[in-house]
């Protein structure tokens, strides 16, 4: 549309569209409007997106707005003083830098004044070529754009006049610093972010789960050898996890996929297509590498507390049966729950009541039955409806207490938050499966078939108690990978 203000002003808002350009009837348009103007007028044109910054940021081949050039090259020639968009979410304005003083109008033209504001400069000329100031206002953004990213001197338009960024908010200082604190301020103002990456994470490393002997690995190769030899160590293995992804996983393959894929759409599609690829697939790689990092960090604690005799596990191979992993926890080993409950018992059983016992003696022996404590003469037919309600209430729930006491409360708590010992016996029950005939060493060349007589149950609980670890360790760094980007 085209909007005349007053003393001699237009304002001239046009569609780039998907084209970066205005169409036909736009440059007819907007020509039969230069047509009605006087000599002295003054333009103002606005875009929806500043292709000064774009055009220079991204070394276009070729510039946008080739139409538009046009038309103010040729209808509005000497008139544009100033020319407005946004879509960067924040606030610049460009002007002219001339080797010498710009050449002054023989006749009496327009001009703007722009007064210094603290870090602005002073910019008040008269103007009789196109040269004008470039304005990027986008503040109502979403979210900020930086201003420390872009340059500071652009080349505009074919003749690719300088320019120079005499103004920004937030100034470039400020801009830094925001920068800086995105990368560990990001998951926390994007927390609901966190539930994707944990389960992104441990998608990626799922099909791996477990990787048996990895500790035993570590200790042959990496261990008192000195940072490099770990570096070297680390890069190996989770090259090889890499690639065990795509010979073997089904899930960690999908999540792989999907992952890249998804990182890949978010890039900035401003770039060339293979420097857009290079980074989302760079991005991709970043979060692969977290992942993996997460789980060989994870499968070497699992193995490590056992070593260091934290938790004892019994051995597969002494139970008679062959398959059943789900029973070993707590059979006759020295696991975490039971030392914690040890622990109870001998120090503070005698301050705090043994609450895994029985409730009191039997019931004969430690509470009077209804009959016996109903006043002298009164039997049970003669008590009230809600009298008896009572007493019905207070039996069942004398026995639901009993009954739950009976289970012995504390160790089958302590039972069910022991997950490191609860790890521990299911990664040794499947490795002694994984590994039959191999010995537990077989880390990433475990049968994939093998999985088929690891009982259902017992993957389940031990990829949900794994997942919780995984998940305090992985999204942290997940956010903080795509805080950087």
């Amino acid at each position: 549309f085209a909007l005349k203000l007053q003393k001699g002003w237009w304002l001239l808002a046009a569609d780039l569209g998907l084209s970066a350009d205005v169409d036909l009837e736009q440059f007819k348009f907007f020509a039969d409007v230069a047509s009605s103007m006087d000599e002295s007028d003054a333009v103002i044109i606005v875009t929806h997106e500043p292709h000064w910054v774009l055009d220079s940021e991204y070394n276009a081949d070729q510039l946008a707005e080739e139409n538009l050039r046009e038309l103010m090259d040729t209808h509005l020639k000497g008139k544009v003083r100033l020319r407005l968009a946004g879509d960067l979410h924040h606030y610049t304005r460009h002007s002219p830098v001339f080797s010498s003083s710009p050449p002054l109008p023989k006749t009496s033209i327009r001009s703007i004044s722009l007064t210094d504001r603290g870090h602005c400069y002073d910019a008040t000329r008269s103007v009789a070529t196109n040269d004008p100031e470039l304005i990027v206002s986008g503040g109502g953004g979403a979210f900020l754009h930086g201003t420390h990213t872009f340059r500071k001197y652009v080349n505009v338009g074919e003749s690719q006049q300088k320019y120079k960024r005499v103004c920004c908010y937030p100034d470039e200082k400020t801009s830094t610093r925001l920068g800086w604190i995105n990368m560990l301020h990001f998951r926390f103002r994007n927390w609901r972010l966190d539930i994707i990456w944990a389960i992104a994470a441990f998608g990626i490393s799922s099909s791996l789960f477990p990787l048996c002997g990895i500790y035993k690995n570590y200790l042959e190769h990496a261990h008192d050898q000195g940072p490099f030899t770990l570096l070297f160590w680390l890069v190996r293995t989770l090259w090889a996890l890499f690639c065990q992804i795509f010979r073997t996983g089904r899930v960690s393959l999908f999540f792989t996929l999907a992952v890249s894929w998804a990182l890949f759409a978010l890039t900035d599609t401003k770039p060339k297509p293979k420097v857009r690829l290079l980074l989302g697939l760079g991005h991709a790689a970043a979060h692969v590498i977290v992942s993996l990092s997460c789980l060989v960090l994870i499968q070497c604690l699992v193995e490590w507390i056992v070593a260091d005799g934290i938790v004892t596990v019994a051995s597969q191979s002494s139970k008679t049966s062959a398959v059943a992993v789900d029973h070993i926890h707590g059979q006759g080993t020295k696991d975490l729950a039971s030392c914690l409950y040890d622990e109870f018992n001998e120090h503070w059983s005698q301050v705090l009541a043994n609450f895994t016992g029985n409730l009191t003696q039997s019931d004969s022996n430690s509470t009077m039955n209804i009959a016996s404590a109903l006043p002298d003469g009164e039997d049970f037919s003669q008590m009230s409806a809600v009298e008896r309600m009572h007493s019905y209430a207070f039996e069942a729930g004398k026995d639901v207490l009993a009954w739950l006491l009976n289970m012995s409360l504390l160790s089958s708590t302590l039972y069910f938050f022991d997950l490191p010992g609860l790890i521990a016996t299911k990664h040794y029950g499947m490795c002694e499966i994984l590994c039959a005939g191999d010995g537990v060493e077989c880390m990433i060349s475990s049968d994939p078939t093998k999985f088929l007589l690891v009982d259902r149950m017992t993957l389940t609980v031990y990829l949900l108690g794994t997942f919780l670890y995984f998940a305090i360790m992985a999204v942290p760094t997940a956010g903080n990978v795509f805080g950087t980007w």
